[in-house]
């Protein structure tokens, strides 16, 4: 015969979402202490093992996973105490044989990064479109959002590695290789979410370029048509003086001498900036 299976091969996994668990204070919100209330139900139950989803303080931008302070508690869900509490009451009952473990949602980050990957790739095409867009306020959108995602996973390889390297009181040998699994999709995210940054501040400077380029641009035609506006404005200015003497004003040709000018001139203008791409 083989070796044993390892326990958690035939483990009873039951995870528990905190705020709508148990309320033991009357606020309407889950909390530590109505898990604790319900130990002798789970441990009825046969469960070996608690997911806890996250109870760490957090702005509840995302249900609680988007996680600010790795090493407290909300107050909305208890205290520290609390959940050394949960924790011992879990091991005294004997068949939950792993305490409590914390839902990082590792998992979650990957699906985060790579949605923003596909926004930035749309958005790169956005700004190398031939179309003017205007895609600044985009982009730094995409910037912080990735600045929030760093901050989230960023503390998670400490604890990662440690739990995944070295032994840790309570933690079976065995969960090892499932850490090292969890740590190894964190360090790609980090990696991910870096290249990401850095593509971001490519394709930011790329786009102010492209805005300079196409404001340059339009100079040069305005400046064009000004030139060409300024011909016919010279003509009339010049002969609203009203000299006293100005022959051509009593030349019968004068008249359509001066709009032939003109527009030759006018002409002239167009032709060369149109050939020097102004226009």
């Amino acid at each position: 015969m083989g070796p044993p299976p390892p326990w958690w091969a035939d483990a009873v996994v039951y995870q528990v979402y905190p705020r709508s668990f148990q309320d033991s204070d009357g606020d309407g919100i889950g909390d530590l202490g109505g898990i604790l209330q319900r130990l002798d139900h789970l441990s009825d139950l046969g469960v070996d093992v608690l997911w806890l989803s996250p109870v760490y303080p957090s702005p509840q931008a995302d249900n609680g996973y988007d996680i600010s302070d790795y090493q407290d508690v909300d107050p909305m869900f208890g205290t520290l105490e609390q959940l050394d509490a949960l924790i011992a009451g879990l091991h005294d009952r004997g068949t939950i044989e792993l305490g409590a473990v914390a839902d990082l949602v590792v998992d979650t980050f990957v699906e985060v990064a790579t949605a923003v990957d596909e926004d930035v790739d749309e958005l790169e095409a956005s700004v190398f479109s031939p179309e003017r867009t205007d895609d600044i306020g985009r982009l730094y959108q995409l910037k912080r959002e990735l600045m929030s995602l760093r901050r989230a996973v960023a503390p998670l390889e400490v604890p990662l590695t440690k739990l995944a390297e070295r032994d840790v009181e309570g933690i079976p040998e065995a969960m090892r290789s499932y850490f090292r699994d969890v740590l190894d999709h964190s360090i790609r995210v980090r990696d991910q979410v870096g290249a990401l940054d850095e593509l971001l501040t490519s394709i930011l400077q790329a786009s102010l370029a492209i805005t300079s380029l196409a404001d340059n641009e339009d100079n040069r035609k305005i400046s064009a048509w000004a030139a060409m506006i300024a011909v016919p404005t010279l003509f009339t200015g010049l002969y609203g003086m009203n000299f006293d003497v100005m022959p051509e004003l009593h030349w019968r040709f004068g008249y359509p001498t001066v709009v032939v000018v003109i527009l030759t001139v006018c002409f002239t203008l167009y032709r060369g900036f149109k050939r020097s791409g102004w226009l």
